[in-house]
């Protein structure tokens, strides 16, 4: 299957600069409260999740929800009866196991589906099918539900130290269904690394238990070694670019070694730097190993499927003299008609702070795309750089 593995580093700056947006911009709703108008409700019905309920699974909850509430459907109106409805019936569903709670539920804010919305119309943006997007999220606040002791079953002696330590990390954590997955993968990934590429891990809860005014909840970790994997052949096509070329010098494993996941994290940095200094915004890697179980063999081979290549339509600086500008086109040495290049995008930084004419400034960016015609408008907004400037 396919990976869009890595994406341009402005990918990472900008969630880095989104991130305080993505914070619920509004207070969770409680049980007992009446819904009450809010600004940054969403706008039409997103699904729900459920965080913390350990003595239900999720498809038991909505189940037994949806014969409680019969119009109740896989999503809501944010601030709705309807939320307010599902809060009660949890609260009384706990109640009938005699667990006196609180149950919120926290609805996503305005600036989060506008940040989502934002990145998604970026040249580099590739969708991520892990990704739930916008939901309302319940959850019990009080009291605490946290992980009990992880007991870890059937693991390879070889493994079984690794695994309990790392089982041992997650006892007295908060409890979060959400993240069990998550959990499961911490477990697998260091199995992985030691060739058992087809190791699987299954984290149980088992009921709560009662502690010192909180729920703790014991996990099971069963585990499916499979054998351990030792590498067969390793091959490469490096996409358009580079088709033809020997690219076995940047292979990280060599046949009859021990397998790990990734055989090509190397050559993948090295092809995506070809990629975006071409004009690509975004580069998707087919790099997962075909196991052959009964051999214990992993066969690796990397696919390199860039997306359409787009050239520059206008660059705009903006906040500089007229003495500057030129310096700053100079140095960029990108105009209209050019390939996209990301790379030297990302280069100028340290060309502005070297320079004496620059000092001081810095600069912020969005490339607006237009996807019909491939190309970008890149708009340069210059600002003083308080922190290079007392130096």
């Amino acid at each position: 299957m396919s990976f869009p593995l890595k994406k341009a580093a402005l990918y990472v700056a900008f969630v880095a600069l989104a991130a305080p947006l993505l914070l619920p911009a509004c207070s969770p709703k409680a049980s007992a409260e009446e819904p009450q108008p809010d600004p940054t409700a969403c706008s039409s019905n997103v699904p729900y999740s459920f965080r913390n309920f350990a003595w239900w699974t999720g498809t038991q909850l909505r189940a037994e929800l949806k014969s409680r509430i019969p119009d109740l459907g896989n999503s809501l109106a944010c601030g709705s009866a309807q939320e307010a409805k599902v809060r009660s019936e949890l609260t009384a569903m706990l109640l009938a196991k005699g667990v006196h709670a609180t149950v919120v539920s926290t609805d996503p804010s305005q600036a989060s589906t506008e940040v989502s919305s934002f990145l998604s119309k970026l040249p580099f943006f590739v969708p991520d099918g892990d990704d739930q997007g916008p939901h309302i999220s319940f959850s019990i606040s009080s009291p605490q539900i946290v992980i009990g002791a992880v007991s870890v079953y059937e693991a390879p002696d070889s493994e079984s130290d690794l695994l309990a330590r790392i089982a041992r990390q997650m006892e007295g954590k908060p409890f979060d269904d959400t993240t069990l997955q998550l959990q499961q993968r911490q477990l697998v990934e260091p199995m992985e690394h030691s060739g058992y590429l087809s190791a699987s891990i299954t984290l149980s809860p088992a009921d709560p238990l009662l502690e010192n005014g909180r729920y703790v909840v014991p996990l099971n970790a069963s585990v499916d070694a499979g054998p351990v994997y030792h590498v067969g052949m390793v091959t490469a096509d490096g996409g358009p670019l580079l088709r033809g070329r020997d690219l076995s010098p940047y292979f990280d494993l060599q046949p009859g070694e021990v397998a790990t996941p990734f055989a090509f994290a190397r050559l993948e940095s090295s092809i995506m730097t070809v990629y975006f200094q071409s004009g690509y915004t975004a580069v998707h890697f087919q790099d997962s190993p075909i196991l052959d179980r009964d051999r214990g063999v992993a066969t690796y081979r990397l696919l390199v499927f860039p997306g359409p290549q787009y050239r520059l339509r206008t660059v705009t600086l903006r906040n500089l003299s007229p003495k500057q500008e030129a310096e700053v086109r100079n140095l960029l040495a990108l105009v209209p008609g050019d390939v996209y290049d990301q790379v030297a995008i990302d280069e100028l930084h340290q060309k502005v702070a070297e320079s004496i004419n620059l000092h001081g400034l810095d600069y912020s960016f969005v490339p607006q795309t237009d996807r019909q015609l491939n190309v970008i408008d890149l708009t340069l907004d210059f600002f003083k750089d308080t922190a290079q400037s007392s130096l």
